[in-house]
Formats: structure tokens, C-alpha cells, sequence
């Protein structure tokens, strides 16, 4: 997977996560809620796939799969990516696992802070960070709002 093939891929997807960050923006925030954190998991067996997560955390926290608002304690995906899709995923997968897991975990999450800014996410009324689970990419943890 070039970064070319890769850039357009998420192009192509910008505009349906941008939507769901919206809506997500648009949900009332429980009082309890002080910060909230995105996770990018990443499939380590061959980077094949990823899904981002939004998890809230606070005071009184719960775990209540009915209650669809936010909460402390309420995780919920906000974003699902196959790239067996792309072209070139054959010549992506015989690259060093751990260069192409840590390249890949890096632009997916710049490309997930684009989105969050052009979605109004800086303005999100809780503090967020970003962070690639089990460390890939350069490990950094990312506050963006």
C-alpha cells in the first residue's frame, strides 16, 4: 500500500466520518463526563483492518449497553476502515510488519485529527486525546480538544 493509494482511500472516507463526528458532537454530554480519549486499533496480524473508539470517562461511571447516550464508562465506535479494499494491499503486506504497522497507525491518525478539526472537534466541550492502542506509530498520545 503506497501513500498515495492509501491518502485517496481515506479521502474517499473523510466525509463519512466527518459525518459521524458531527452527530457525535451533536449528543448532549452527561454532567459526570470530564475527558474522553480515541483509541485506533489496528489489526496487528496484518494491518489489514482498523477501527477507531471513543472512550468517556468521569465520575460515577457505568456499563449500561441500552443507554445510548454519553456517559462515564460509554465506549463506542466511531469509525471502521478495511484496506484489503486498495489495490495494492498485496505489496503493503509483504512489507516488515512493524514499519508498515507503525507508518499506518501515524497517517490514520493524522487523518483522524484532520477530520476531527474540520468536524469542529477543537470546540468539543471535554477534553480528548488520541492514542494508537498497544503503542504502534511513534507512541505519542495527542490532546485534540
Amino acid at each position: 500500500m503506497d501513500e498515495a493509494k492509501l491518502e485517496n482511500y481515506l479521502n474517499e472516507k473523510e466525509s463519512e466520518l466527518t459525518e459521524k463526528l458531527t452527530s457525535l458532537f451533536e449528543m448532549p454530554i452527561h454532567t459526570d463526563i470530564t475527558s474522553a480519549e480515541i483509541q485506533i486499533f489496528l489489526d496487528d496480524e496484518c494491518g489489514d483492518s482498523a477501527s477507531f473508539w471513543i472512550y468517556f470517562y468521569g465520575r460515577n461511571k457505568k456499563v449500561d449497553k441500552s443507554d445510548q447516550s454519553l456517559f462515564p464508562g460509554r465506549s463506542m465506535e466511531i469509525c471502521d476502515l478495511n484496506f484489503t479494499e486498495l489495490e495494492t494491499y498485496e505489496a503493503f503486506e509483504s512489507q516488515d510488519k512493524f514499519d508498515r504497522l507503525d507508518w499506518l497507525a501515524n497517517s490514520l491518525r493524522y487523518w483522524f485529527i484532520s477530520c476531527w478539526k474540520k468536524s469542529n472537534g477543537e470546540k468539543y466541550s471535554i477534553p480528548v486525546e488520541i492514542a494508537i492502542h498497544d503503542g504502534f506509530g511513534d507512541g505519542k498520545v495527542l490532546k485534540i480538544s
